[in-house]
């Protein structure tokens, strides 16, 4: 687990200031049922697909 953590500092964390202020990142909330989690996911594929 810990070399997956330095894994992703070191070669996706810094890339997400760059694509949120691109327009291309959508943050989703993983917190709670998975059908909620679902739902929220699609609903920001949804939102994506029309921006």
């Amino acid at each position: 687990m810990r070399k997956r953590l330095a894994t992703y500092l070191a070669m996706t964390a810094d890339l997400l200031p760059y694509y949120e202020k691109a327009g291309l990142l959508t943050r989703v909330n993983g917190v709670g049922e998975v059908s909620e989690v679902t739902e929220r996911c699609l609903a920001a594929l949804k939102g994506a697909s029309h921006g």
